[in-house]
C-alpha cells in the first residue's frame, strides 16, 4: 500500500513537472536551471524494538544500536538537479526538479577496547579480539541514494538597485525513490583480518523505497545578462518520516546548498 501511494506521488510530480514545462512555453515565463547540490546531513536514530538480531550473543535491536556506545556525526555528499522554473505571478515562482541526491550519517565508535561489541560482520562474533595498545576507532557510514523530485516555491523578497541581485524566500517538498543503500565500516588505527574497510550488514537500517523531505531557506540570483543568471540556494532539509523501513528509525536532517545557473526563455524574464 505504501509503495502504491509513493508511486502515485512520483507520477503526480512527473506530470506536474512536464505540465509546467508545456504551459510555461506558451506564456514565455519559463526558465531552465541546473545545479550541483553539496549537502551535509546527520540523523537522529532510535529504536524501542525487542526483536532479536542475528548477532551472537543474541541482542535486541535496541541493545544492538546502543551497545557500541557510538556518537552521531555528519556526512558530506554532492547531488545534482535539473530544474524547470515557472513564474506564477510577480511574487511567486515554482521550481520543479529531477535529480540525484544522497543522505546519510556517520556513527563513530571511539577508544575501542578488547572484547568491546562491534556491529556484526567485524571481528569474532561482533567483538574486538585485537590486543595491540593503539587507540582503535571505527567510523560507521550509512548512505541512502535517491532519484529525487523536488518542488520548491520561491517568494520574491527584494532586488538590488542595479537590478543584478534578486532575493527570494524558499519552501518546498521533495519526493525520493531509493536507488541504493549501504553501510560501510572504516577502521582507524587497526585492521581486522587484513582489512580496514568493511561493507557490512545493515540490519535495522534497510532503506524505505520512498521517502519525503521538507525544505525551507532562501535563494539569491545574480543576473549576468537578459537570459543568463547564476544562483545560490541554501536550504534546511528535514525528513519527517524515517528513511529506514525496519524497527531502527533514522530521521536525517541537514543543510543543502544548490549552486546553479539559469537560462530564461522569451521576453518575460523575472521582471517583478
Amino acid at each position: 500500500m505504501l509503495n502504491q501511494l509513493g508511486m502515485r506521488n512520483i507520477f503526480f510530480i512527473v506530470f506536474l513537472f512536464w505540465g509546467l514545462l508545456l504551459e510555461a512555453q506558451s506564456r514565455d515565463k519559463l526558465f531552465f536551471s541546473a545545479s550541483v547540490n553539496p549537502t551535509i546531513t546527520m540523523a537522529f536514530n532510535s529504536s524501542s524494538s525487542s526483536k532479536l538480531t542475528g548477532s551472537y550473543p543474541p541482542q535486541t535491536l535496541t541493545q544492538y544500536q546502543d551497545s557500541i556506545a557510538s556518537s552521531e556525526s555528519y556526512k558530506l555528499s554532492v547531488g545534482a538537479t535539473v530544474w524547470v522554473n515557472y513564474m506564477l505571478n510577480q511574487r511567486w515562482t515554482v521550481q520543479a526538479g529531477l535529480g540525484y541526491s544522497e543522505v546519510g550519517f556517520s556513527r563513530q565508535q571511539k577508544s575501542i577496547q578488547f572484547n568491546d561489541k562491534l556491529f556484526p560482520g567485524i571481528g569474532a562474533n561482533g567483538k574486538l579480539i585485537e590486543f595491540s595498545n593503539t587507540e582503535k576507532n571505527i567510523d560507521y557510514r550509512m548512505r541512502y541514494q535517491y532519484i529525487t523530485l523536488p518542488i520548491l516555491f520561491n517568494y520574491y523578497g527584494k532586488r538590488s538597485g542595479d537590478f543584478k541581485w534578486t532575493y527570494y524566500f524558499t519552501a518546498g517538498i521533495g519526493l525520493n525513490m531509493l536507488v541504493k543503500h549501504e553501510m560501510k565500516a572504516v577502521l582507524d588505527q587497526f585492521v581486522v583480518e587484513g582489512q580496514k574497510v568493511f561493507h557490512i550488514d545493515s540490519t535495522g537500517y534497510e532503506g524505505r523505497t520512498f521517502a519525503t523531505n521538507l525544505f525551507i531557506g532562501g535563494r539569491t540570483d545574480y543576473k549576468i545578462d537578459k537570459s543568463l543568471s547564476v544562483f545560490v540556494q541554501p536550504l534546511l532539509t528535514v525528513f519527517p518520516m524515517s528513511v529506514s523501513k525496519t524497527d531502527m528509525k533514522s530521521y536525517p536532517i541537514g543543510l543543502q546548498v544548490n549552486l546553479g545557473v539559469s537560462y530564461v526563455l522569451g521576453k518575460d524574464k523575472k521582471d517583478e
